[in-house]
């Protein structure tokens, strides 16, 4: 048999992640972040803050936390200017373990938001570029030439259609002047309808966030083709066609009809995996058409869309054309020699004066 004797020592926590907070300059706004008691016996502690008059704690400096229990620390922070404030909250053990538990803080100043919203519209499938500037303001002094970094925030709905379709190049690199405009290139190239709004969101290295509003519209696009389809009355026609992604890897998709489409029309399959762009076969479209009536064609539209991207067709049924019999048509005026011979029997019959009832 072995026996083995383990001990341990235990330290002192580590540092914790990072707690970020946002405001507009000149008003509060309220963040909490949550302290989990490690321990399966009740703990008291003692919270406290270091750092400037910007951050404020918002809870009694004494409390119990019961076993494995979480209290959520709430504070709040009220910048005076465009810049990044740090902070820290000390979480001490009211024994003799003397331990002790920082949560750094990191107060970021956001301008107001801008009055204005941004406009993009084009149609699905075309490129439009326009040109946009942001005020920076709340500046403050500018001692040198200070870099910015920016990211495009939307809603993760459509975030991955935005990132596709969406190029925003900013035309200077640097914050150099107090009353400074940043110049942005906007190139939107849309694959597939979609309407949405997206924060441009500037930061600048010494602390500072500026956010604007930018309004992405895509209309439809143009129709890809037209499938004219032919067949007899109550009789079945199908016309078939492949299709394969826009990149190269397989997305899922769904296939229908429009709700002003002829009810006569039907398509198959409705959904799917399309294969990549690079696939020599390609997902195989069935477009049926059953017509019930006579009249003149019908029309409809068919509608492909995956995540990214929109394909449309229009749909036209037709009858194969009628053509009437042909021959000689004759009207005969001769009586049948048997039709005379019977009224002429029934006329011998009938006595004088005597009428037919």
């Amino acid at each position: 048999s072995w026996e083995y004797h383990v001990s341990g020592i235990g330290e002192q926590p580590s540092i914790m992640p990072s707690v970020e907070s946002t405001a507009c300059v000149g008003h509060s706004e309220s963040s909490s972040f949550g302290f989990r008691n490690p321990f399966p016996d009740m703990l008291r502690v003692i919270i406290t803050m270091e750092g400037p008059e910007e951050f404020s704690l918002l809870c009694k400096e004494r409390h119990s936390v019961g076993a494995f229990q979480t209290f959520m620390v709430p504070f709040s922070f009220t910048p005076k200017m465009m810049t990044e404030v740090p902070a820290r909250v000390y979480i001490h053990a009211d024994d003799a373990s003397n331990m002790c538990w920082t949560f750094p803080l990191r107060g970021l100043a956001e301008a107001p938001p801008h009055n204005e919203t941004f406009r993009v519209h084009v149609r699905a499938r075309e490129l439009t570029t326009q040109v946009i500037e942001v005020p920076l303001v709340g500046l403050g002094v500018i001692n040198a030439a200070e870099p910015f970094v920016h990211e495009v925030v939307a809603d993760p709905a459509v975030q991955s259609l935005v990132a596709r379709s969406l190029v925003v190049t900013p035309l200077e690199t640097r914050i150099v002047r107090t009353d400074q405009s940043i110049p942005f290139q906007l190139e939107f190239h849309p694959l597939r309808p979609f309407t949405t709004t997206v924060s441009l969101v500037i930061s600048r290295r010494s602390g500072g966030r500026w956010r604007f509003q930018i309004h992405l519209a895509a209309d439809e696009p143009h129709v890809d083709d037209v499938i004219s389809i032919q067949a007899p009355m109550s009789q079945t026609s199908s016309v078939s066609f492949s299709l394969v992604n826009q990149f190269p890897a397989a997305a899922d998709f769904k296939a229908y009809l429009t709700v002003d489409s002829a009810y006569q029309f039907s398509v198959f399959p409705e959904s799917g995996s399309l294969p990549p762009c690079d696939d020599p076969e390609g997902m195989q479209f069935f477009v049926s058409f059953t017509p019930t009536e006579y009249g003149k064609s019908v029309t409809g539209k068919l509608v492909i869309v995956t995540e990214e991207m929109q394909w449309s067709f229009q749909l036209r049924g037709t009858h194969p054309e009628y053509s009437a019999p042909e021959g000689n048509a004759k009207v005969s005026s001769r009586q049948d020699k048997e039709v005379l011979r019977a009224l002429a029997e029934a006329q011998a019959k009938r006595r004088p004066g005597q009428r037919r009832k």
